[in-house]
C-alpha cells in the first residue's frame, strides 16, 4: 500500500536543486489549466529530473538539506487514519446477529423445534413427554436462523443503508479525491487496486474558502472529472500490473529494509528519517509518472472493462507482461482487502463457531459469549496489525495513526 500525493509544491527552499520540469509536470498541470478563468492553482510542479529516480542531493547531504515545498502532510495522515477506520467495517453486525439468534431460540422458543419427536411445538406442554433434542436438528436450526438474519442484514445494507445513509467505502474514495491523494494497493505481487484521488482542481492544500470554491467548481461541472482521463468519473480500478513495475517499486523500497546499512551508505550524518523521506519521494514520483503515462522505463497501461467471462470467474486472463491493465470498477472492489470484502468468510466463521460451542455445551448463552469474545479479539488484532502495516507501507510514523 502506498499513498500518492499529487499536491504540487508551493515553494522550494532548496536553491541548490533546480532542474527543468519533466513531462509528468506538464501532464499533471493540464488538469488545472482546463479550468480556464476559474483556475486558482499554480501548477508549476517541483522540478525533477526524468532520467533517474534518485535523489538529486549527494547521499552525504540528505540529512542536512531537506526540501521544504510548503505542502502539509496532514492530508496524507488523515487519509491513512480514515483507511484504518474502515479496515474492520462489515456489512453485517455480529452483535445484532447473535442477539436475534438468542431471541428467536430462547425467548420465542424455536429451540424446541429441534426435538427428536416427529411432532414438536414452539411452546412446550409440561404434561407431555419431552424427548431429547437432536443435535443435528439443533445445528441445522441455528444455521438456518443465522442465514436468514445474515441475508436480511446484507440486503438492508446494500439496498437501503449504503444508498440512503452511509457508504463508508465510497465516501473514502471521495475523500481521496478531495484530499488530492491516491491509494495504490498491492493485493498480490502484480495485482492490486487503485483509487485515483487526483483532485479535479489540481490542488487541495488550501484554506476553507479555497476548499469551498473547489467543490463549487466541481459541482458546476467546470472542473475535469475525477477519473484518470478528464472525461471519466471512474476513479476506482482493479490493476493487473507488469512485473517491471513491481521490480522497480521493490528496488526503490529496498533502502528501508536495512536502515543500518543504508545509513552507512548515505553517510554518517544521514538519519533514518532522512532516508525514509528520500525513499517516499522517490516512490511517490515514480508512481505519479506511471499513472501519468510518463514512466521512465517505458511501462504503460490501458484502461479497460472486464469481460463477462472474467466477471463470472472473478479473474483476469490478459497478458500483462509488458503492458498493465486498469479494469474500471463500478463498485468498491478495493474492499476485498478489508473485512468488508470478506463478509461471507467472517459470517460463516461466526456461525460455525457458534454451532461448535453449542454442540459441546448445549448452552446458547455460552456460545454467544465465545463468538463475541473471539470476534472482538480478531477485530482488535486486525486493527493493530493493520495500523502497523499502514505505517510501514505508507512510510507514515505510527504515532500519527490513531
Amino acid at each position: 500500500m502506498f499513498l500518492i500525493d499529487w499536491e504540487p509544491p508551493k515553494f522550494n527552499r532548496n536553491v541548490n536543486n533546480v532542474n527543468p520540469s519533466s513531462n509528468t509536470d506538464i501532464q499533471l498541470s493540464s488538469r488545472s489549466q482546463s479550468l480556464g478563468k476559474y483556475n486558482m492553482i499554480n501548477d508549476n510542479l517541483e522540478a525533477r529530473p526524468k532520467k533517474e529516480l534518485r535523489s538529486s542531493l549527494p547521499p552525504s547531504s540528505i540529512s542536512n538539506q531537506m526540501e521544504d515545498t510548503g505542502i502539509s502532510v496532514w492530508r496524507i495522515i488523515y487519509v491513512a487514519n480514515e483507511w484504518n477506520e474502515i479496515q474492520t467495517y462489515r456489512k453485517t453486525s455480529c452483535l445484532i446477529t447473535i442477539a436475534c439468534v438468542l431471541i428467536l431460540m430462547q425467548v420465542i422458543g424455536l429451540e424446541n423445534l429441534a426435538s427428536s419427536d416427529a411432532k414438536s411445538n414452539v411452546v412446550l406442554n409440561s404434561y407431555e413427554y419431552q424427548s431429547p433434542q437432536s443435535r443435528i436438528f439443533r445445528i441445522a436450526l441455528i444455521l438456518s436462523i443465522f442465514s436468514v438474519i445474515g441475508i436480511i442484514q446484507w440486503l438492508f445494507s446494500i439496498t437501503l443503508w449504503e444508498r440512503c445513509f452511509s457508504d463508508k467505502l465510497r465516501s473514502f474514495a471521495d475523500l481521496c479525491s478531495v484530499a488530492n491523494v491516491s491509494v495504490f494497493l498491492f493485493a498480490q505481487s502484480n495485482f492490486g487496486y487503485y483509487i485515483h484521488g487526483h483532485s479535479p482542481t489540481g490542488r487541495s492544500d488550501v484554506d476553507l474558502g479555497g476548499i469551498t470554491q473547489m467543490l463549487s467548481i466541481e459541482n458546476e461541472g467546470i472542473a475535469p472529472k475525477r477519473g484518470i482521463t478528464p472525461d471519466s468519473n471512474d476513479h476506482t480500478y482493479r490493476m493487473a500490473l507488469p512485473s517491471g513495475l513491481r521490480q522497480t517499486f521493490n528496488r526503490l523500497y529496498t533502502p528501508l529494509l536495512n536502515l543500518t546499512l543504508n545509513t552507512d551508505k548515505y553517510g554518517k550524518h544521514a538519519s533514518p528519517q532522512a532516508i525514509t523521506n528520500e525513499v517516499y519521494h522517490n516512490i511517490n514520483r515514480y508512481l505519479k509518472r506511471f499513472i501519468s503515462r510518463d514512466d521512465p522505463d517505458g511501462l504503460r497501461y490501458r484502461i479497460v472493462r472486464r469481460k463477462a467471462f472474467e466477471d463470472i470467474l472473478d479473474g483476469e486472463f490478459d497478458d500483462t507482461t509488458f503492458e498493465g491493465l486498469f479494469y474500471i470498477d463500478d463498485g468498491n472492489s478495493f474492499g476485498d482487502t478489508l473485512y468488508y470484502g470478506n463478509e461471507w468468510l467472517l459470517f460463516t466463521f461466526d456461525a460455525l463457531l457458534f454451532c461448535l460451542v453449542d454442540l459441546l455445551s448445549q448452552n446458547l448463552i455460552l456460545s454467544a459469549f465465545f463468538v463475541i469474545l473471539i470476534g472482538s479479539i480478531f477485530t482488535l488484532l486486525r486493527d493493530d496489525l493493520g495500523r502497523r502495516n499502514t505505517a510501514r507501507k505508507t512510510l507514515i510514523d505510527e504515532r500519527f495513526l490513531i
